[in-house]
Formats: structure tokens, sequence, C-alpha cells
């Protein structure tokens, strides 16, 4: 009994005579990183001071730990899973699921309590954001006319991002945003730039970050895109329409805008592929205005090319033509074809084009909306496009293909093909 009365007041001795344990008060001086997309769980990092762990079951001899807790000041708070802590250091997992409205993103406090119940708290520390989180695949420096320029590429981009150059000494530069899509930011960082290696970080307005190191051997000058043909060059205002534009130097990711002839504003198209350096694929989308439109592609770097009149957008309906009749003719003599198809105008006009895109008139007897028979003239042997207009809008199709041959029926080293395809190359505007 003595001997246990003696443990007893050691013990007691240790931890002191009062009911709580006495120890440091936790002090937060920063977490990272400082935002977190709530749909998913987040490990943070806490720094501080003062962050305590209590042995528990001393008595017992199985002898356990407790740790802090830590929470965010939502309502009702939410407790982060702890894993591991020191004196000045807790890792610990801010739980998915923290709601938050749309769009929007909300700054929390955040507070430590350690096991003796002493508390301290980080204010407006940790932002809880609805948006998903950056992401940065590539970037790159060019000069353009004595500015550097910086291309960041990759997604979740929104509002007008924070851009930062650190470089490996630790000197920082603020770069100038000029741009900002979900998947390009490009911004300006002075007129020169040393070599060396650089960590670019993206903050977004939610305060999420992303980063890439890129080393900087010599900065080459910013290359302008060139634009030298759409196709088809046309659509019309009840369908979307899509597109093919040819050209040289298409850095990803590209702009594209559309804009009525000679106005400074327009329309930027939202569905594009980067195929190449040399060819992009969009989306015109249906209900835009009827009319010539330039057609304007950007590079992340900001350079551009305008191809003016590039897209004309109609009223009504281009024609189609699915089938022609009979599909071959001879070089003796003129063919009477019957052309089938839809949204023929009653001012259509048909004509053959050989392949070195010579037209010639097929005269038209009779038509409708869905047919047109006409005469071709006499033609060599070749293959020919069968091609018809509708006038009234400048729009046409293309139908490969009518066959000609010699009353031996020897092409001439021509080669048939029965492909029926629209050809999207319209007349230049009135």
């Amino acid at each position: 009994m003595k001997k246990f009365i003696l443990i007893l007041f050691i013990i007691s001795g240790f931890f002191g005579c009062s009911k709580t344990i006495t120890g440091p008060t936790p002090q937060p001086l920063s977490i990272v990183p400082e935002a977190g997309y709530n749909k998913t769980s987040i490990p943070v990092t806490i720094t501080g001071t003062g962050f305590q762990v209590v042995p528990t079951n001393i008595l017992s001899g199985n002898i356990t730990t407790k740790l802090p807790q830590v929470y965010l000041n939502t309502s009702p708070v939410t407790y982060l899973a702890v894993t591991k802590v020191s004196q000045t250091v807790i890792y610990a997992t801010v739980p998915a699921g923290i709601a938050v409205p749309a769009g929007t993103w909300i700054t929390y406090s955040v507070t430590v309590v350690n096991p003796t119940g002493k508390s301290g708290t980080l204010k407006n520390a940790y932002v809880v954001s609805s948006y998903p989180p950056p992401s940065i695949t590539g970037a790159s420096v060019c000069n353009k006319s004595g500015t550097v320029i910086v291309n960041i590429s990759g997604a979740n981009f929104f509002g007008k991002p924070d851009v930062i150059l650190v470089y490996a000494s630790g000197n920082k530069i603020t770069a100038t945003v000029n741009s900002v899509s979900a998947t390009s930011i490009t911004a300006t960082v002075g007129t020169s730039l040393s070599t060396g290696t650089y960590t670019v970080i993206v903050t977004n307005p939610d305060s999420q970050q992303a980063s890439v190191t890129i080393s900087v051997n010599q900065i080459p000058a910013c290359i302008s895109p060139t634009i030298s043909s759409i196709y088809p060059m046309f659509g019309w205002t009840g369908s979307d329409t899509n597109i093919t534009i040819t050209g040289v130097n298409f850095e990803f990711p590209p702009t594209i805008i559309f804009a009525t002839h000679g106005s400074t504003t327009g329309t930027s198209l939202v569905y594009i592929a980067y195929v190449s350096s040399t060819q992009l694929q969009a989306v015109v989308p249906k209900g835009m205005g009827t009319g010539w439109y330039d057609v304007t592609v950007i590079n992340p770097d900001g350079q551009q090319s305008t191809y003016q009149n590039g897209f004309y957008i109609s009223a009504n309906p281009p024609p189609v033509i699915t089938g022609i009749a009979p599909a071959s003719g001879s070089s003796n003599a003129a063919t009477t074809i019957t052309i089938t198809g839809n949204y023929f105008a009653s001012n259509a006009t048909a004509e053959t084009i050989d392949p070195s895109g010579n037209a010639l008139p097929c005269n038209i007897s009779s038509q409708t909306a869905t047919g047109i028979v006409c005469t071709t003239q006499t033609l060599p042997t070749g293959v020919y496009l069968i091609r018809v207009t509708n006038t009234s809008d400048n729009t046409y199709y293309d139908y490969s293909s009518f066959v000609v041959t010699n009353p031996a029926n020897n092409l001439g080293g021509f080669k048939l093909s029965t492909q029926h395809l629209i050809i999207g190359r319209q007349a230049n505007a009135l």
C-alpha cells in the first residue's frame, strides 16, 4: 500500500497536482496550401509553435498519445484528420464535401486545440473553393517587339490569375497578365529576362495555385500565325458548322475570333481542336447573324492573323447533293444529268469542275428544291465535280464524281472516285 501511494505521488508530481495538465498555448502561423477544392480531400501542413502531444494510459502500461485537434470555423466546425505532429508542424487533411455555393469560395480561420485544452487560431487562413484547382501543362517565353512574353497552357484558369516567376536564387518577378482563357494565360515580364531556371506560379482568384519549372537559355522571337484557307467558307445560321483552318505557325492553345467584317469586337469560338501548327478545327455555332465575318487566330503570345471576309453565314441552308444520274458520260457528246439533293434555291446554278478547277456551266432545263436536270458541255475525258450554287446566298456544294470517258471507255490515266463531299470554298464577297 505504501508503494502504491509513493508511485501515485511521483506520477502526480510529474504531471502536476491540478486537474488539467498544463502545457504551451499553440499558435498556428501558416498553412500550406492556403486553398483547396471542396470536392476533394486536401493534405495540408500547418506550421507554428506550441503544438503538443500528450501521453495517455500511463498507469496501465499501454501508453498512447493524444494529438491536437484542428478545425475550420465552418458552421458547424469542420475537423481535419491529424496524422502527424511535432512542436512546430502538424500534418493533416481537409475533408471533401465542405459546402460552398457554386461559383464562389469562402475563407475560414484555422484553430489548433492542444490536448490540454489550450488553443490558438490563425484567422482567415484557408480558402475552400467550388472551383477545381488550376494545372499547368507547359510554359514558354518569347520576345515580341522588345517585350518578353510568358505563354502558359493548362486547365481551370479563371478570372485574372496572378503570375509570378521565381528565379533559382529566390528573386521574384511579377508578370502582368494580358489575356486569360480556361486553358491559357499570356503575360509580360518586362523588356528582359535573365537566363536560368524559373518556377512559374499561377494563382487563381480563389488562391488555388499551380506551378511549373522552365529553363530559359535564350528568348526567341514570337512567331505570328498565318491563315491560308478556311474550309468550308460558309455556313448557315440554323446549324453548327465544322470548319478547318489551314495555315502556319499556329500554337497551342489558340483563340479563334469571328467578327463581322470591319467590326472591332467579335465572338470567340468555344470548341477548338489544335491539330498541328498548320491546322486547326473549330465549330461555328448556330444562331450567329448573317453576313461576312473576319476570322482571327490568336496564339497564346498574342501574335495573330486575320483572314478578312473568311466566312459567310447565310439565312438559308446551303445546297446539298445526295446523288447524280448518270454518273458518267462520253467525251464525244453532251450529257443530260439529274442532280438530287436538298435546299436547291430557285436561282441555283449547276456546273462541272475539272481537275484544274475550271468551271463550265451545266445548262438547267428544270429544277425544284430537291432536284435539278441539266446538260453538260461536251467535255474532255476526266473526272469532274458537279457543283450546285445557290446564287442568292453564294453557297454551294461539290459532289464527286462525274466521269467522262472516250468512246473506248479509256479515261486516259484518271482514277475513278465515288466519294461525295462538301467543298468549303465560297466565291468572294461582292
